[in-house]
């Protein structure tokens, strides 16, 4: 049953490629809609075995490959934390795959797109269930790869053959990090396995090696560089330019990527590794300080960000700040938490935006938009829903994980960690001021587009698109409720098996201070009633969260005199220009990185090494001169015929010794040399061989 979840959607996506193009396009769809319903509905069926039951599954497949001592097999790893995301990852992509079908329905490549849909959802669930570490990153690059493929769906146009080169390059960078932190965990401890990695964490803890006059612990280095992998991933500050690019992809790609899967696979890469990062503490302040300053970078864009797309892009960026900084203070349950209400109501957002794209002629700006209350009352009730759980309303879902993540961050007596919450507290209200900002501009605002354009409304949509964001639409509101005691605090032993976790539950207690309760809450007020003091001044949505920033700071911190003499205009306009170029991030890769890696790509890996040291030491060196060599030889054997043959039977011998009695190269492997040798000219050639 529990192989049945992968294999069974594996199977029918090979029979697919078989007879995709001797049957109809509706059989096609029934067969990958089914397997997809099947599936959830196994997951369900291990969900009540794993989670509600208490059991464990460890299963040995078979053998993958050998390479001499080194041997892997398929290990499928089923764990609670493993059956909650996998339940997760088939739900949200049954219903972005029903609302696929209505986006693209009269596209010819309709059958391509969601045959990518379900292999990139097989990825993803590779990744979840692997026993070991390679496994893993079988998965991991998977999903990259299907997210280049997904986003680049429509290769003729410019931008998105772009976005998508632009998204795996990123990514390359995070996957380098992925890849060096398996190569030293097995260097070290000589195995992939988790369960062996879970065992002997307390040894792995002790364990240094020296870098030139200085000792570094291994689990600092492995921890860095697999949260080097979620930077990239999960878009955080620095790596995280790819994300609005990727908007150029359907708006099915987005909604599943943003949700359940690529952008998440970076945050359950933590979740996973957890049992090592709470044992390094510099790797935990870096954890929550880049989280929460990615969340407020995120913030400040989508005041910026006029494209509707892109600013729910940058709200799962600010959100995923949110999960990876709760991962840096250790509450991995309150992260996981945090993570399935987000997966809702994100799904949610960009399946209603979806739908206002599609509707309204693929317009996605939202200055275009306005007066579309009265025309799609459901999706305005739908988009009110997720915008007020994105907040952390009560008592929707992203209250009750939201309002956990700033309250025990508070908590945490460190100075790194206390940076992080006032960046997430900032975030909190700016997530309130540019939902408000959406809704405004979309509904509230007067009509804003072209008369043609309201007159010929696509007003009616499919009863799937309605049925699928009902459904959503249940799980942004009452998730958190239902799932509060089964993922978070005492009552839960969802992370039981790591190995001093239980001693972190002390904050697990309801806090009494009212001053931190309804944390997110209040700042969610507060960036509610800025905007709507902004609708009626009619003023910049920046300008007035920046005299906020400096009131705060000259009330805390600075003298009152010295704010006095700042030219307010010029100082409102710099910091305006500085967030609309996005931090200048862009543009210190463009100016400066980007120039110094091309000019040492060039000058040193291309002209010195790839034309220079490696043709004139390889076998370049010999195809260049085989004449040459040739020749000197013939004249040196007196114009020897046969010189080449002979010499093909020498290195043929050599390579049959070699093998067979020396047993250098694997018996399960085979290695086949070509020699290309060019003869001398002869007045006739019958042949090389006799």
């Amino acid at each position: 049953m529990y192989l049945l979840l992968l294999l069974f959607h594996i199977f029918v996506i090979l029979v697919i490629f078989v007879i995709v193009n001797n049957f109809s396009k509706k059989i096609i769809i029934n067969l990958i809609f089914g397997s997809l319903l099947f599936s959830t509905f196994i997951s369900i069926f291990l969900v009540y075995e794993v989670v509600y039951l208490n059991s464990f599954c460890y299963i040995e497949l078979g053998s993958w490959f050998n390479a001499g001592s080194l041997g892997l097999t398929w290990t499928f790893y089923f764990d609670k934390l493993t059956v909650l995301m996998v339940f997760l990852i088939l739900m949200i992509s049954f219903l972005v795959h029903c609302f696929a079908y209505d986006y693209l329905r009269y596209d010819p490549h309709l059958i391509r797109f969601l045959i990518l849909l379900s292999i990139f959802t097989i990825f993803m669930e590779v990744l979840v269930t692997a026993g070991t570490t390679v496994q893993l990153f079988l998965g991991w690059e998977g999903v990259g790869l299907m997210s280049y493929l997904l986003i680049n769906f429509w290769f003729t146009r410019y931008y998105a053959a772009n976005s998508g080169l632009m998204a795996i390059i990123y990514n390359r960078i995070g996957d380098v990090g992925v890849l060096l932190a398996i190569s030293i965990l097995f260097l070290f401890t000589g195995t992939f396995n988790f369960i062996n990695l879970i065992l002997i964490t307390k040894i792995i803890c002790l364990m240094q090696f020296k870098v030139l006059f200085f000792y570094v612990s291994v689990i600092d280095i492995v921890t860095f560089l697999l949260f080097l992998g979620t930077i990239g991933k999960s878009a955080q500050i620095f790596l995280e330019s790819w994300l609005s690019q990727a908007m150029e992809g359907p708006t099915p790609v987005s909604s599943l990527l943003h949700a359940s899967t690529m952008i998440v696979s970076g945050a359950f890469l933590l979740q996973r590794f957890q049992f090592y990062i709470i044992h390094s503490f510099p790797s935990m302040c870096l954890i929550a300080i880049i989280g929460g300053i990615t969340a407020l970078f995120a913030g400040t864009n989508c005041l910026i960000t006029m494209d509707l797309k892109k600013i729910i892009a940058y709200s799962t960026c600010s959100q995923m700040g949110y999960l990876v900084f709760c991962s840096g203070i250790a509450k991995f349950d309150i992260a996981f938490f945090h993570l399935i209400n987000h997966a809702f109501f994100k799904c949610l957002l960009f399946i209603s935006a979806g739908v206002l794209i599609h509707s309204f002629f693929n317009e996605q700006d939202i200055r275009k938009y306005g007066g579309l209350v009265k025309m799609f009352p459901f999706v305005w009730i739908i988009l009110i829903i997720a915008s007020l759980s994105l907040m952390g309303i009560p008592f929707l879902s992203g209250f009750y994980s939201k309002e956990k993540i700033i309250e025990y961050s508070f908590y945490i007596y460190n100075s790194n960690n206390l940076i992080a919450f006032w960046f997430a507290n900032l975030s909190a209200f700016l997530t309130a001021v540019y939902s408000m900002r959406l809704l405004a501009y979309g509904f509230l605002n007067l009509p804003n587009n072209y008369k043609r354009h309201y007159e010929v409304l696509h007003l009616e949509f499919p009863n799937i698109i309605n049925i699928v964001l009902f459904i959503l639409g249940l799980g942004a509101i009452f998730s958190g409720f239902f799932l509060n005691d089964l993922l978070m605090g005492l009552s839960t032993d969802l992370f039981n098996y790591t190995s001093n976790y239980l001693s972190i539950y002390v904050l697990n207690i309801h806090l009494g201070n009212f001053h931190l309760n309804f944390l997110t809450f209040k700042y969610t007020i507060l960036g509610i009633l800025i905007y709507l003091k902004i609708i009626f001044y009619k003023k910049n949505l920046i300008y007035y969260f920046i005299i906020f920033i400096i009131l705060v700071i000259k009330y805390f911190y600075l003298n009152n005199n010295l704010l006095k003499n700042f030219d307010s205009n010029s100082l409102l306009k710099n910091i305006y220009f500085f967030f609309s170029k996005k931090w200048f991030i862009n543009y210190i890769y463009n100016s400066y990185i980007t120039q110094i890696v091309f000019y040492l790509g060039y000058s040193f890996t291309f002209k010195i090494m790839d034309k220079g040291y490696l043709e004139f030491f390889s076998f370049f060196f010999f195809i260049k001169n085989n004449n040459y060599i040739t020749n000197f030889l013939n004249y040196k054997l007196y114009k020897f015929n046969y010189f080449e043959e002979i010499l093909f039977l020498i290195v043929l011998t050599f390579f049959i010794y070699f093998y067979f009695f020396l047993n250098i190269i694997n018996y399960n492997h085979l290695l086949i040399f070509f020699l290309f040798a060019v003869p001398k000219k002869r007045k006739s050639i019958k042949s090389f061989f006799f």
